[in-house]
């Protein structure tokens, strides 16, 4: 008899269009692209487990294309044409609009994604738990993920963000100091 196991993840999704800087406005109908992306994270996963989160363009991309953070992560990104990485911004493609457009999706939409995902699991569950696991770290599989990083600090460095074992909660200002000031 086969066995199923069934996972429940938490979601946060972000399409920005008015609140967004106009570089990527216009890049919009040039790309024909959404500004749209998401975070998730397995809410029945263990803290101490070593899951690292999958990137997704509406399907999952290569387990070799990886970011570092422990939430998958899923964008309308421009891609290679062989649909297995990401374009990135090089100084050989510095022309390139699929490559500006991942960065500007990764710090304007993806960071705001997330930044909702971590206040949703810190106002609604009891335990720390959920946040701990949301939270990002500093060491990431590839630098270009520091970019969302950033702006993921800079919005929940002065929030009440953990709670420890008193009704009080304690924001991660320290983390942010990586970033230089805020």
């Amino acid at each position: 008899m086969k066995t199923t196991k069934r996972h429940k993840f938490l979601m946060s999704e972000a399409l920005l269009f008015r609140s967004c800087d106009k570089a990527l406005r216009e890049m919009v109908p040039l790309l024909k692209s959404l500004p749209l992306g998401g975070c998730a994270i397995e809410q029945d996963s263990e803290l101490n487990t070593t899951s690292s989160g999958r990137l997704f363009c509406y399907l999952p991309m290569p387990a070799d294309v990886m970011h570092g953070l422990s939430i998958h992560i899923n964008g309308y990104f421009g891609l290679t044409d062989n649909r297995r990485d990401l374009k990135w911004l090089t100084t050989e493609t510095y022309r390139d609009y699929d490559g500006k457009w991942n960065e500007l999706l990764i710090k304007q939409v993806i960071s705001r994604s997330y930044i909702k995902l971590i206040e949703y699991c810190t106002d609604h569950f009891n335990d720390s738990m959920m946040v701990y696991k949301c939270l990002p770290t500093i060491d990431l599989s590839c630098s270009k993920w520091y970019e969302l990083l950033k702006p993921t600090y800079h919005e929940i460095a002065n929030k009440p963000v953990v709670t420890c074992g008193r009704p009080e909660t304690i924001s991660i200002r320290s983390n942010c100091e990586q970033f230089g000031r805020y």
